[in-house]
């Protein structure tokens, strides 16, 4: 309009455009497998409130579910689309856990006697069980240092593994009492022979041990009468010994 009032107008297109995406702020999480050996996550954990000025139409991550083989650090995106489809996402680290699904119980300790079986069959296995499959069960000794005064002491650990990864370990006490057991020996039957035959041992005694395979063995004679007479006694004392010097005749 001028100064006499005249008027004239004209016309104009404003387009309103929307090219900004949503706003999002996403938090890493953390994931523990169960029995099962499952476990999962949830969108609104991951992107919490989104927000756009426009409107959000849908929100989404690529993963929500977990298993034995995710055990780790894992990758998960998200991503939040506005109504007029501008997307936004981000990337986020999934921690997944599996702090109680292996489980191992070893046998109770023992006090065992020097020379009995140490097998696993004879003083016991452990058992286990995992969320992730059939666990194998494997065991390994510490060094056995074999005394004749004290105790030893004998540690077994067992191991659980799944896939040849160890998931789980408990050790079992053994403790081997020291030997101070003599040999049992069972002298020969009282034989008779004639007074020029030779009376070197022709059969020696029945001797056995718990701690030595082969204890040594020994005799001493001695003479009851007098050699010159016709008849006389020789009397045969057999002596075993073990590896740690008991003694039994």
């Amino acid at each position: 309009t001028d100064k006499n009032g005249n008027t004239d107008e004209c016309f104009s297109v404003v387009s309103v455009v929307d090219e900004t995406g949503p706003l999002l702020t996403c938090t890493d999480q953390e994931v523990f497998l169960d029995e099962n050996g499952e476990g999962s996550i949830v969108l609104e954990e991951v992107v919490g409130a989104a927000s756009d000025a426009c409107g959000i139409a849908q929100s989404s991550i690529d993963r929500t579910d977990f298993s034995c083989a995710d055990e780790g650090e894992q990758t998960v995106t998200a991503s939040v689309t506005d109504i007029n489809g501008n997307e936004s996402s981000c990337t986020v680290i999934v921690k997944v856990k599996n702090e109680n699904g292996s489980q191992i119980s070893c046998p109770a300790d023992l006090l065992v006697s020097c020379g009995q079986s140490l097998d696993a069959i004879d003083l016991g296995e452990a058992v286990a069980s995992d969320n992730c499959g059939a666990p194998t069960l494997a065991y390994t000794d510490s060094e056995e240092t074999e005394s004749c005064s004290e105790s030893t002491i004998l540690l077994r650990t067992w191991t659980s593994s799944i896939e040849g990864a160890e998931t789980a370990k408990c050790t079992q006490q053994i403790e081997i009492q020291a030997d101070n057991t003599p040999p049992t020996i069972s002298c020969p039957a009282a034989i008779t022979i004639a007074c020029d035959a030779d009376d070197s041992p022709t059969v020696e005694p029945s001797v056995s041990d718990d701690c030595t395979a082969n204890p040594g063995i020994g005799y001493e004679d001695e003479v009851l009468g007098d050699e010159e007479d016709l008849a006389y006694i020789v009397e045969r004392i057999w002596t075993a010994t073990d590896a740690c010097g008991n003694v039994s005749n």
